[in-house]
């Protein structure tokens, strides 16, 4: 026995047409595909800052913290702690690279600011960088000592405020580090400034430790995506569309299960494995034709199953959860036969752009082995009588 939740887990799927006791299985090839390069988006809502550089990424971050002491207080010693959550990349030598105090005010949204020059709004004075070297380990606590004359120029509010903080950048890096932000669900990883002073009216030395109150990652993308080639990528938005003919299933059909199958293209791609299966896949309701125009699906804001996940369940293989497969059926495809909503392209895309970077490449239509195409495998009942 099984339920129409679960779909039919003892069904063989054998990627050929079949009956199966009044179901049917089809696997559909998909007949055109194309990507999509959106571009920055913002980085506010990142659970992860990143520094460094790693195929063709280049990534630096913004932080400030607020609450600072007292302009009464004069600074003994300034450090920022990180915490180190992954690496991506080659990690064989150290990060080394700089701090910078910035000189004018930004959003957290600052990561898609075309407009937004970080080259231009930070001192380049001396007795302001701090320079620091973090070692290659991929979870562990770093310290940066900074100059604490930082803490008089953030101090200063005499012209509206001056307390913009810091740019930490990449000197020489070949990989990308990690780090909690302030956005991290455990306040463990978070960015913390420790201060340290005397407070006479004490008579102690105060060790006064503040969490970031905003943080945002700048990340560059300083080479090209193959038009040829399908990609999904985060950290520099790039989501692919995919082409079916679904005529070919019966007016009739009550669907019973779904699947989803991309085959990763290992050679295009540039895989962070904290991300790398977080995806979504969604309708689009315009054909290709009207591209770059597309408007996906607006149900998805209301319906659970058409926030359809995708996940690696073997090796190099992108699909959609057993678990979810019946449900996705019943209440993402059938909307589409039953022309409940309407239909031009399935698309894939990573479901946070902005934490981190990462390139999924999948072979697309153009590859020539017919088992590698993007497809569909589908089981249905097909029901003769219309008055069932």
């Amino acid at each position: 026995m099984w339920s129409c939740i679960e779909g039919d887990p003892l069904h063989d799927i054998t990627g050929e047409r079949i009956n199966n006791g009044g179901i049917y299985l089809d696997t559909l090839y998909a007949i055109s595909d194309t990507s999509i390069v959106e571009g920055k988006v913002s980085t506010a809502f990142g659970a992860k800052l990143i520094l460094g550089s790693y195929a063709d990424f280049e990534t630096r971050f913004l932080i400030r913290f607020a609450n600072i002491p007292a302009d009464s207080f004069k600074i003994d010693s300034l450090r920022l702690i990180l915490s180190s959550l992954s690496n991506q990349g080659e990690t064989f030598s150290p990060l080394i690279g700089s701090t910078y105090m910035v000189t004018e005010d930004w959003e957290e949204s600052v990561n898609e600011d075309e407009n937004w020059d970080w080259q231009d709004k930070i001192d380049k004075s001396p007795e302001t960088i701090a320079n620091f070297e973090l070692s290659d380990e991929s979870e562990t606590t770093h310290a940066i000592e900074l100059p604490p004359v930082l803490m008089d120029t953030w101090q200063d509010t005499t012209a509206g405020g001056n307390n913009f903080g810091l740019l930490v950048d990449f000197n020489n890096a070949s990989y990308i580090k990690e780090f909690g932000s302030s956005n991290n669900s455990l306040s463990g990883p978070r960015p913390q400034l420790v201060a340290v002073y005397y407070d006479a009216s004490l008579d102690s030395t105060i060790h006064d430790t503040l969490f970031a109150d905003k943080d945002a990652s700048l990340i560059d993308f300083t080479g090209s995506f193959d038009p040829a080639l399908i990609k999904i990528a985060s950290g520099y938005s790039v989501k692919s569309l995919f082409k079916f003919d679904l005529n070919t299933i019966p007016k009739n059909a009550a669907m019973a299960t779904m699947r989803f199958i991309l085959n990763r293209d290992v050679d295009n791609s540039v895989i962070n494995s904290n991300i790398s299966e977080q995806m979504y896949l969604r309708t689009v309701t315009t054909d290709f034709n009207s591209l770059p125009f597309y408007e996906v699906d607006s149900t998805f804001v209301f319906s659970f199953y058409h926030n359809v996940s995708l996940s690696e369940p073997s090796e190099n293989v992108l699909d959609i959860p057993q678990t979810e497969r019946g449900g996705v059926s019943q209440n993402f495809l059938q909307d589409i036969i039953n022309g409940d909503i309407s239909f031009g392209s399935f698309m894939v895309h990573y479901k946070n752009d902005w934490d981190g970077v990462s390139v999924y490449a999948v072979k697309g239509t153009k590859s020539s082995d017919i088992n590698l195409l993007p497809k569909i495998i589908i089981e249905y009942y097909d029901i003769p009588n219309p008055r069932l």
